[in-house]
């Protein structure tokens, strides 16, 4: 039932690029609700799809 949607997933995923994007995230220092959680949500809104 699910097995569509578990393959259109994993062909659409990029290992190298989630990697970027979770040490983008903690770059920020996104441990607390302040700058840094929204410069880290920034970041994933701007990046590239």
């Amino acid at each position: 039932m699910f097995h569509a949607v578990l393959d259109a997933i994993i062909d659409e995923l990029n290992p190298g690029l989630c990697l970027r994007d979770i040490a983008a995230h903690w770059a920020c220092n996104p441990t607390v609700p302040g700058p840094g959680m929204r410069a880290a949500g920034e970041l994933l809104v701007r990046r590239p799809h």
